[in-house]
């Protein structure tokens, strides 16, 4: 907890000011793009050598790599909310002699606020999906206790910890989103006056002696889940073991080795260099054109071609699908509110519990190889889609609702003619999330057999090879930054 709130805290100093910045300035929004592309994408394991080095061993580096990862969402969809602004409440409040503080203030900022607080919640979750890999570097705590029991091969312990790191999850983000949502500083300065303090204190005593008394006649009370998961586990790779081979070798063979053989294999790389830069060039002009020849130019010549090859064919297989899933949840969720309810927790849970505890049941059922490394980044990149594109389904203004239904449209024409059209740029958004996402991930894939980029990073991190790690960390930024910049030119083109 303590590591979390000083992670959050730093996330939001920094993030607030720079995405309020990027949201209002194109050229800031310009030189930010690329540094945060770097932040989200470069493995966790590489840029945490340096902080290692500067910080030592404790906690004050696992803080410095949880805020890294976790501030660029947060400065993104800041900048998004503001940029979302509709114009005529802008220039309403200039036309009225407003000066630029206070449309930020109180036009900008206010219209912003959902986008700001999905930020918030996001650098939350992002925060707590690093506490694993900062104990790598001693920073204790839960990521700790699930590290050591997944060293250890205990599943189910690593599960409880898991867990943990879920309701804490949980916790941040709904007390975070009452007090956003509440007159949070009027209700406290109205109990400082009203408050009938002997009442609160005597509910105080009285909750702190119940505690005590339950604690006095109880004792230790603990509810185990290590055995019944790791029963269960044992239960699954026993019994469905004849099917998700199958799945396995159909998804390795079927696609993922064609994928990977046409670029690596049949396709030239001048040809696939020219083709990229072909689209970048359709989608935004010669510029994009020329940075992505450059970068992939600069891929091929730091040796990380082959490698490089490797890692879209895990992509490619990886977005559609947690597009197809983030999307379809997201649009259904959007419509009714009861499966909205239900799957805010199990986003939480996907998006907070670490890669690596749920990494192990889809190995004991796939085995090692790229599969459970593409499952894995498909788990990783749908709760972000699936928030992103309820937050632009839900962001469509009440008016244009209104007059679509007092037209008689059907809810579907609603759906696909009005709310996706105009959320075009969230849903966009929301790709462009998944994506760096999914990169990020393929480190993870790299421990657990998968091939490409990431299994150049963790080979180089794990020989001591430094030089090697960064060169593969590059190649990935790079690729990062080039499916970042195309989906930003589709999403400026819906607009």
């Amino acid at each position: 907890m303590a590591l979390i709130i000083c992670a959050v805290g730093f996330s939001l100093l920094i993030g607030l000011p720079l995405g309020v910045l990027a949201g209002l300035s194109n050229p800031f929004d310009k030189v930010m793009q690329p540094v945060l592309d770097t932040m989200q994408t470069l493995p966790a394991f590489v840029y945490l050598l340096p902080v290692v080095l500067f910080f030592g061993i404790a906690r004050v580096p696992a803080v410095s790599a949880t805020v890294i990862y976790a501030v660029p969402p947060l400065i993104r969809l800041i900048s998004h909310g503001i940029r979302a602004v509709p114009f005529a409440p802008v220039e309403s409040a200039r036309a009225f002699g407003a000066t630029w503080r206070q449309v930020l203030v109180k036009v900008q900022m206010p219209l912003a606020l959902p986008s700001v607080l999905a930020g918030a919640s996001q650098c939350i979750m992002m925060s707590l999906g690093m506490v694993v890999i900062a104990a790598m570097v001693g920073a204790g705590g839960l990521g700790r206790e699930v590290y050591v029991s997944m060293q250890r091969l205990q599943v189910g312990q690593a599960f409880e910890a898991g867990l943990a790191i879920v309701f804490l999850a949980i916790m941040l983000d709904r007390f975070g989103e009452a007090i956003a949502h509440s007159d949070f500083a009027g209700r406290a300065l109205r109990w400082r006056w009203r408050a009938n303090w002997m009442a609160f204190l005597m509910l105080l005593f009285l909750g702190i002696l119940s505690a005590v008394g339950i604690g006095a006649a109880f004792g230790d009370v603990r509810l185990s889940m290590s055995a019944p998961v790791d029963n269960a586990l044992e239960w699954v790779r026993d019994n469905l073991g004849s099917i998700t081979a199958p799945v396995s070798d159909g998804l390795t063979l079927g696609l993922l080795n064609p994928l990977r053989d046409l670029l690596t294999d049949f396709v030239p790389w001048p040809v696939i260099v020219i083709a990229i830069s072909a689209i970048a060039h359709i989608s935004s002009g010669w510029k994009l054109s020329l940075q992505t020849m450059t970068g992939m130019i600069v891929i091929g010549l730091l040796g990380m071609w082959e490698p490089a090859m490797d890692t879209p064919s895990q992509i490619l297989g990886a977005i559609p699908l947690a597009a197809a899933i983030a999307f379809g949840i997201g649009l259904l969720s959007s419509q009714f509110r009861l499966l909205r309810m239900i799957a805010r927790p199990v986003n939480d849970f996907l998006q907070t519990i670490p890669p690596f505890v749920y990494l192990v049941p889809v190995i004991m059922l796939f085995d090692v190889g790229r599969v459970p490394g593409l499952i894995a980044s498909v788990l990783y990149a749908i709760p972000v889609g699936i928030k992103l594109v309820e937050l632009g389904i839900l962001g469509v203004p009440d008016t244009v609702v209104d007059a679509a239904r007092a037209f008689g449209t059907t809810r579907w024409q609603m759906v696909s003619k009005i709310q996706v059209p105009l959320a075009r740029a969230s849903l966009l958004l929301g790709l462009n999330q998944m994506i760096l996402l999914i990169l990020a991930m393929v480190v993870i894939s790299g421990m657990v057999g998968g091939a490409g980029l990431g299994l150049e990073a963790v080979t180089g991190l794990a020989k001591s090879q430094t030089g090697r790690g960064i060169e593969a960390g590059i190649s990935i930024m790079r690729l990062a930054i080039i499916l970042d910049r195309l989906t930003q030119a589709w999403a400026g083109k819906g607009r």
